[in-house]
């Protein structure tokens, strides 16, 4: 991939340079897989916040195929 222009990484998916120092809390990750479940239920698409959504990607199962939907549908899987 083309490196990006902001910070020269390759793959805005593994990107880094703009998270902040600390990870979300589970209960953050939690709130955001609630928000989610609740705009699906309305036909609407969550915004795509990425570290909530690794976070999500590595809890497994439902989580992972949640946050897997959510960047096809954004566009941030390959």
């Amino acid at each position: 991939m083309v490196p990006l222009d902001c910070c020269g990484c390759r793959d805005p998916w593994l990107c880094r340079c703009h998270e902040p120092d600390t990870p979300p809390t589970e209960k953050e990750v939690d709130g955001y897989v609630a928000a989610v479940v609740l705009l699906r239920a309305h036909g609407l698409l969550a915004a795509p916040l990425l570290p909530e959504l690794r976070a999500m990607w590595r809890h497994g199962g439902a989580d992972h195929r949640l946050a897997v939907h959510i960047a096809e549908q954004w566009g941030l899987a390959g």
